[in-house]
């Protein structure tokens, strides 16, 4: 019986990727020029001291542009650029991983230091929403809170300091400042309390909480973490509409192969691994071990799930491991529920009553305080991290001793994946 499962598992993934690939679009061929004119369709990244733009250019031509931080630009505004215009294909060989995630975007070149100006264009309704979202955080929430919860929000680093970037790297928690599931979630939750009070029925509230998460995915750009959370939630708000009992596998692999059958790349995408793996490991150890009733032991078990998962593709990617990112995921990642659902709850009452909205600013403040302060405290122990880039073979021996093991444990027990998870 598990040989039949594993296969149509495989089989199931397979025809998503196969499927994918057929219907992917071939890439046109463009023109690149030094000087050219264009539309933002998207900001890529901001940072401390640098902004990127994904510009279309009137020729068909999509380029990431770099420029300085400010001033800002946002996406639908038309743009006339000048600066040195790299194809992709011309970077250099050590830049292979970089090109193929470029060209996995649909990206033909990159041009850096450019000079912009604004020729005409109007925002998209999405960059004003968000717009008009960053003024409200930026004003119920002081520094450094604004910038943190820009980034936690709305994808958006540029504001987070380096001290703080730099703790939380060294201490596997990066996670935290990035949009993961754990966000997605507290997102969804905080909506259904909303939307709860209001006079509506189930399956409104259930159609309401669904339509408004996936304009928010839309809104920060559709990272493959959020998807795959924005997925897992929508499975889980309709299998409860319909009254159907799902479990995790079952989930995990709808939403897999939804991805990769869209875009086979994903698979090649940092942020669909860790996201997956992570996912993966956590279900594996409550799955072997069972939900604990102390919240402390289920919080342990969740980090080490997770670390299971994902050291080696951090490790693979970054070269660097942190030696004390399980217990400083333990001591931090709790208070993250917390810190989001006052954080989102006092910006939507700040529209309201904005004396309210700066009341949950200083718990908040308080809040972060507490997650910096452990963050910088475990960074700076001496030896909590050091660089180590995994080689693939042993990334992958990694997850083979997993599997065996897991396989193995699940060999001994007599309880089913049902009777284990519902409990």
């Amino acid at each position: 019986m598990k040989i039949q499962v594993l296969v149509a598992v495989s089989a199931i993934f397979f025809l998503g990727y196969l499927w994918g690939v057929i219907h992917q679009e071939s890439l046109t061929t463009c023109r690149l020029a030094d000087e050219f004119s264009g539309v933002i369709t998207r900001v890529y990244s901001l940072e401390s001291d640098r902004a990127q733009y994904v510009v279309a250019g009137d020729s068909g031509c999509s380029t990431l542009v770099t420029t300085l931080r400010l001033p800002e630009y946002a996406a639908g505004q038309r743009i006339s650029v000048a600066g040195e215009v790299q194809p992709i294909s011309d970077l250099p060989e050590e830049y292979v991983g970089y090109r193929d995630y470029l060209d996995r975007q649909a990206i033909d070149g990159t041009v850096r230091l450019a000079d912009i100006e604004v020729t005409g264009g109007q925002l998209f309704i999405g960059e004003r929403i968000r717009q008009s979202f960053r003024k409200q955080v930026e004003t119920v929430f002081g520094q450094p809170e604004a910038g943190v919860m820009k980034a936690m929000l709305l994808g958006d680093r540029g504001t987070v300091s380096e001290e703080a970037q730099t703790a939380f790297e060294r201490t596997g928690t990066t996670h935290i400042l990035s949009i993961s599931g754990l966000h997605v979630s507290i997102l969804v939750i905080v909506l259904a309390f909303v939307l709860e009070s209001l006079p509506l029925g189930p399956w409104v509230r259930s159609s309401i909480t669904i339509a408004l998460l996936w304009m928010y995915i839309l809104l920060i750009g559709a990272p493959p973490a959020a998807v795959r959370a924005a997925l897992f939630c929508t499975c889980i708000l309709l299998a409860l509409r319909l009254r159907v009992l799902v479990s995790l596998s079952t989930i995990f692999l709808l939403a897999a192969t939804a991805m990769i059958s869209s875009n086979p790349h994903v698979l090649q995408d940092i942020g669909f691994q860790l996201s997956f793996s992570a996912i993966a490991g956590m279900g594996l150890v409550l799955f072997l071990v069972g939900r604990p009733q102390s919240p402390l032991l289920n919080a342990f078990l969740i980090s080490l799930g997770a670390t299971i998962g994902t050291w080696p593709i951090v490790s693979y990617h970054f070269g660097q491991i942190s030696l004390i990112s399980l217990p400083a995921n333990v001591l931090i990642v709790p208070t993250v529920a917390p810190l989001l659902i006052l954080a989102l709850l006092s910006i939507l009452i700040s529209f309201v009553v904005p004396a309210l909205g700066l009341v949950g600013g200083f718990f908040v403040h308080l809040l972060w305080k507490y997650i910096f302060s452990v963050a910088l405290f475990m960074s700076n122990i001496p030896g909590a991290s050091f660089a180590f880039a995994t080689p693939f073979w042993l990334a992958v021996g990694w997850y083979g001793v997993v599997v065996l093991g897991a396989i193995y444990t699940l060999s001994l027990q007599k309880r089913s994946w049902r009777e284990i998870w519902v409990n």
